[in-house]
């Protein structure tokens, strides 16, 4: 069946080396967009699959779970990036995202184009008008985009953010300065908890968010530490392919991780 396809031009006030790291934080653009996190899970090399994919994603779109297999990306930096998404009991069979940029005097022309292909000719419609949607939102996000880079604006990727338990937080920040966690320290963790975006939130690294603070890097690990079983954070180990530096696997304990791993 041919594919509906919707595509739309962008001009930005900035140059696509400034651009660049929205458009390829496709985690943030697709919280932003009201896509919902992607939870990836590796193919296994015994399982079948009709594509070249290596993994199964997993995500919510229009309120409903969804799975579909994922092709490697193929980006080229500053200048575009697509990739092709085969789904698993969906309307649609099918979805490419394809974004190209290029150099427009001391800005960027921004192209992106949405191939979906329907599984029957009833749906087309609805299949069009939702890719018309999307497109929408990419118009609003590169101008949100444009005036953060052009003016100042707060980033478009400080939203989404679920609001936090306050009273929860509190009694993990006391669970901290019980161990002796500096108070700076735990100011800027209860910060951190309280108001950053739930993308931010998703994977923290306690040294590089130590050195962002200019805190000491064992004193932050070591509140981290003591935040797990306060209930504030869960701990978790990856084991991550030096290639393509996606986690294989993750694992809640040490004594979890195989003695061998594979990245597909």
């Amino acid at each position: 069946m041919q594919p509906v396809v919707a595509e739309e031009s962008f001009e930005v006030k900035a140059p696509p080396e400034k651009v660049w790291p929205f458009i390829a934080d496709t985690d943030r653009m697709n919280r932003r967009l009201g896509l919902g996190g992607v939870r990836y899970v590796p193919i296994d090399d015994g399982a079948k699959s009709r594509t070249p994919a290596r993994f199964v994603a997993e995500t919510r779109l229009g309120g409903f779970s969804t799975r579909y297999e994922e092709r490697p990306w193929e980006w080229t930096w500053t200048r575009g990036l697509s990739v092709r998404r085969d789904f698993q009991g969906s309307p649609i069979a099918s979805l490419t995202v394809s974004w190209k940029m290029e150099a427009k005097g001391s800005g960027s022309l921004l192209h992106i184009k949405l191939e979906a292909v329907p599984r029957s000719l009833v749906i087309r419609p609805v299949v069009w008008w939702n890719l018309r949607a999307n497109i929408s939102g990419f118009r609003t996000l590169t101008s949100e985009i444009e005036a953060h880079l052009a003016s100042g604006a707060p980033s478009p990727f400080l939203a989404p953010k679920t609001p936090a338990v306050v009273e929860q937080v509190e009694r993990c920040m006391g669970e901290l300065e019980k161990h002796g966690t500096k108070k700076q320290v735990v100011d800027r963790i209860r910060h951190l908890v309280n108001e950053a975006s739930d993308a931010d939130c998703v994977k923290l690294r306690p040294f590089e968010l130590a050195d962002s603070w200019m805190e000491d890097r064992r004193e932050v690990l070591v509140a981290f530490l003591h935040a797990v079983p306060a209930g504030l954070f869960e701990m978790r180990w990856a084991l991550v392919c030096p290639s393509c530096r996606t986690a294989a696997a993750e694992v809640p304990t040490l004594q979890d991780i195989s003695t061998q791993g594979h990245c597909n």
